[in-house]
């Protein structure tokens, strides 16, 4: 007993750091427009009561972002942005930091499914850049990178005509479902205003219930 209640106790102090060293990270995001990570998808059903207004990320306290919802603007735990890579990837298992939650995981890592059970992975985002004609950009005025993550939110490092490697505004490939295809049970739907509050390749579509996330059609 006294053995078990030993391990318990270190788990604690494991967990506990953890959660510190992941607290120091957090300082040192590479979005500095505001609190890190994203808004989880179109947040419904929340009672207003006790939620927290707010008017930006800097308004809200614990890290949390400032997200639109049901009752408002409203303080909410982020999820981190991007998506894990299929969880047949290769790994050297002896190198790989294991993990519970997204937040355990430094700067752009997921905790993820992989062949060494879960471990935090380099974040892979979704999106496409977009396509420009030449001098579209004013490139005294972009964000130059070398990789996705070092562009803010849902923007991809793209390859320009002019500007070399610059932040763009990520577009989802793919096209709404034909409206004769699109649902008209609003029970089960979730709701968005943008696409990339859509879980992996889904887009955000006008339908008799409002704007929901659904597949896009095939080509």
């Amino acid at each position: 007993m006294e053995g078990r209640l030993a391990s318990v106790c270190a788990l604690i102090l494991i967990l506990g750091a953890i959660e510190h060293s992941d607290s120091v990270s957090d300082m040192t995001g590479l979005d500095l427009s505001g609190n890190r990570g994203v808004c989880p998808a179109m947040l419904s059903g929340l009672v207003c009561i006790g939620q927290q207004g707010c008017s930006d990320d800097s308004t809200c306290h614990n890290r949390q972002k400032c997200c639109s919802t049901d009752c408002g603007n409203v303080c909410t735990r982020p999820v981190r942005a991007g998506r894990c890579p299929h969880s047949s990837t290769p790994l050297d298992c002896s190198s790989q930091q294991p993990c519970t939650l997204n937040f355990q995981c430094s700067g752009i890592d997921k905790c993820c499914a992989s062949p060494c059970g879960p471990v935090c992975i380099e974040a892979l985002k979704t999106g496409a850049c977009p396509r420009l004609s030449p001098a579209t950009l004013t490139c005294s005025q972009e964000r130059s990178c070398t990789n996705n993550f070092q562009c803010p939110g849902i923007q991809q490092c793209c390859d320009t005509f002019d500007c070399g490697k610059v932040c763009l505004r990520a577009v989802k490939q793919g096209r709404c479902p034909r409206m004769r295809d699109r649902p008209t049970d609003c029970s089960d739907q979730q709701m968005c205003n943008n696409n990339f509050q859509c879980p992996g390749l889904q887009k955000c579509c006008s339908t008799t219930c409002g704007r929901v996330c659904l597949d896009p059609r095939a080509p």
